[in-house]
């Protein structure tokens, strides 16, 4: 995906060093500044290792903006109620699962460091996101949202790369338990019960491929021990 990051005005240099760094946290390096108010040289020594990101951001209007496949703003004022369609928004889960696959372009916009976006800035978007807090409290740090922002879409490439065990194995991890409990002296009439239980604990707890094939070794050598030592036992 390409995703560019577009700040609106920014006025203060330690949110835009910050970002900068945030961004090299997450592996994203186009900035855009849009009619920023900052000396981006004092931003320097707030941006750490993101100072490359600094160094090639580019200056535009938020006209340049709309060259974009696909515009994501940001807020912290939102309504719950279906008639406000202006601040109708999302969580960042949501927007990280629906831009997943778009193979576009994509400027993930971030109002004023005050006053966030405008309605008319936020008319031209295609999506609006905000980070529910306290109601008592709710408007983050531009930094914080950043940090959010970019994590939600980050940890899916790991979330991806560690398969979830599927039906099958998710099965053979239930009947091995099942086969453990009845080898141990569990009571008949209630292994339905169990199995059901077990079940469910395998499905909320979402194991991995890996994770899976180390339990059902586990549960078959158990298995196995009990076995062979109630043979010797019998023999003796």
């Amino acid at each position: 995906m390409n995703l560019v990051i577009a700040l609106v005005e920014p006025l203060y240099e330690v949110n835009v060093g910050h970002i900068a760094r945030i961004m090299a946290n997450f592996g994203y390096s186009r900035l855009l500044l849009v009619n920023p108010k900052v000396d981006l040289k004092k931003a320097r020594k707030f941006a750490s290792h993101g100072v490359y990101v600094l160094d090639n951001a580019e200056i535009c209007t938020f006209d340049n903006l709309k060259k974009f496949d696909y515009k994501i703003g940001t807020t912290a004022i939102f309504d719950v109620s279906t008639t406000n369609v202006l601040r109708s928004t999302v969580s960042p889960k949501f927007m990280a699962d629906a831009i997943r696959k778009f193979s576009g372009s994509v400027c993930l916009i971030f109002g004023r460091d005050t006053v966030g976006l405008t309605n008319e800035e936020l008319e031209s978007l295609d999506m609006i996101v905000s980070i529910y807090a306290d109601s008592s409290y709710p408007t983050l740090n531009i930094g914080h949202s950043v940090a959010i922002i970019l994590y939600e879409l980050t940890k899916q490439q790991f979330e991806n790369e560690e398969k979830i065990a599927n039906e099958e194995q998710r099965s053979r991890i239930v009947k091995f338990a099942s086969n453990l409990a009845r080898e141990s002296g569990y009571k008949e009439y209630k292994l339905p019960i169990f199995e059901r239980a077990f079940s469910q604990l395998i499905g909320r707890g979402r194991p991995t491929s890996r994770e899976a094939t180390l339990i059902i070794g586990l549960f078959r050598k158990v298995t196995n021990l009990i076995k062979n030592k109630d043979h010797n036992f019998s023999k003796t």
